[in-house]
């Protein structure tokens, strides 16, 4: 939230901050069930973290996507693994950089964020209801097996994901970075 931030004066605060992230993206890493999300506006920044931790992802037409970090002086650090194991490191660096634009629902789902794509609510939830059918016939250890398998190489997180809180914290609390924050 754009208020957190604004509010942000030390260093342990903004690490905490952080870490909200960190812990939550690590939380549903080690779940043993498969993650559904249910997209139907907008998200941004650390949303996109959050959707990009879930294993498929039910979007409506108008739910589009920005990183808009770097245009508030800071990155998005804590996430970029998450995001780049979902979309790739290129159209990770691409939606990065682009940080003062939206990118199409249709984008996302081209590039892996969304799993599914639907015109409207209803539909979105018909869709979702099938798919939960679908999830909850097969076998737990057979599901709980696959989902290790794809978050494989990702145990290192526990420490990656709070040094980039670290790194983000710094960032969020420098003068470039407050004056940009607390403009808006």
């Amino acid at each position: 939230s754009l208020d957190a931030l604004k509010s942000l004066s030390n260093s342990d605060q903004a690490i905490r901050f952080f870490m909200g992230f960190s812990n939550l993206i690590n939380a549903v890493r080690k779940l043993s069930k498969f993650v559904i999300a249910r997209v139907h506006g907008r998200i941004v920044g650390g949303g996109v973290g959050l959707v990009s931790a879930c294993d498929y992802v039910f979007a409506c037409e108008q739910a589009s996507v920005r990183l808009s970090e770097l245009s508030l002086g800071i990155g998005p650090y804590v996430i970029e693994p998450v995001v780049s194991r979902k979309i790739g490191s290129t159209a990770f660096a691409e939606l990065s950089l682009d940080s003062k634009n939206w990118k199409s629902s249709e984008w996302a789902r081209e590039k892996g964020l969304y799993t599914n794509l639907s015109k409207g609510l209803a539909s979105m939830d018909n869709e979702i209801e099938k798919k939960l059918v679908s999830f909850a016939s097969f076998p737990i250890e057979a599901s709980k097996e696959l989902r290790k398998l794809h978050w494989k190489d990702t145990n290192h997180w526990g420490e990656l994901l709070p040094k980039n809180a670290e790194i983000t914290a710094k960032l969020a609390l420098s003068k470039f970075a407050q004056g940009i924050i607390k403009s808006l």
